[in-house]
């Protein structure tokens, strides 16, 4: 995909990946077109931030959180892309309370709600919050101890966490219902994954393993667990490999790595 970039995330119809280049004043952010996985024309220059959180939502806008990790966000801002002048507009969002850091989660298809988490880092008290961007509400859904993060599902309104309990080595996995905020443990895994995301068909969650770099796969419904190599799309038909040098392939194929240079089309994300 590039050299000397670092993966921010792939949005979630799989055809744009979303980059970062150091600069002196923070960072560039740039969407990378990608189809087939082979160059689809030149990345679109997004926007510089200070920070490096940034995730796509489900109708192709964007959440940025800018802020200097590991410190507590500053600003959360929305962008939406232009198609006939090949501008974002940015839009400063009022959070209740500075969100945690990696914490947004965009989830709803319409791109008008996203929960975060705020907190005082000083304390083990964290609060699940849902704001809905169209109307200004925000509301607290869930309160807790120890929350490590939270991925979305695709299908129902649900989030799935993770929180460290006070003894033991394991990983408690609980869902959080986005309208009602009932909790239900799901289930425990050893310490040392950081949550990543669910697949698209709301079967796994994948998470960062932090012991081989690799990533972990846990099966909802089973709870049986699956270590894999890469990054995977939340599709899963494509890996991505490396960090100054991001590389991809089917997830189907074990050595046809691309790594792919300039790209063509100025179209960005719309969500499927």
């Amino acid at each position: 995909i590039a050299t000397n970039r670092q993966l921010v995330d792939w949005t979630r119809d799989g055809r744009y990946i979303l980059i970062k280049e150091r600069r002196a004043d923070g960072w560039l952010l740039n969407a990378v077109p990608v189809q087939q996985g082979r160059p689809q024309g030149e990345r679109l220059a997004l926007r510089s931030l200070p920070g490096s959180r940034v995730l796509s939502t489900i109708n192709g806008s964007l959440l940025v959180a800018t802020g200097d990790e590991p410190e507590a966000v500053r600003n959360t801002w929305l962008g939406t892309l232009n198609d006939a002048t090949d501008s974002t507009t940015w839009t400063s969002l009022n959070l209740v309370g500075s969100p945690m850091p990696n914490t947004l989660t965009p989830w709803s298809p319409d791109g008008t709600r996203f929960a975060y988490v705020t907190g005082d880092l000083s304390q083990t008290t964290r609060v699940i919050r849902v704001k809905n961007i169209a109307t200004g509400d925000d509301r607290e859904l869930y309160r807790t101890d120890r929350l490590a993060g939270c991925v979305a599902a695709h299908h129902e309104e649900v989030l799935f966490c993770t929180r460290v309990p006070v003894t033991g080595e394991q990983l408690e996995i609980f869902s959080v219902s986005l309208e009602s905020g009932r909790a239900e443990t799901r289930g425990t895994l050893r310490r040392g994954l950081v949550i990543e995301h669910v697949t698209t068909d709301d079967r796994k969650v994948v998470f960062f393993d932090n012991m081989t770099s690799g990533r972990l796969e846990w099966e909802i419904a089973t709870g049986e667990q699956r270590g894999v190599p890469f990054y995977r799309a939340e599709d899963g038909r494509w890996s991505l490999s490396g960090w100054d040098s991001i590389q991809i392939r089917p997830a189907t194929d074990s050595t046809d790595w691309r790594l792919l240079g300039t790209i063509s089309s100025r179209r960005w994300v719309q969500g499927s």
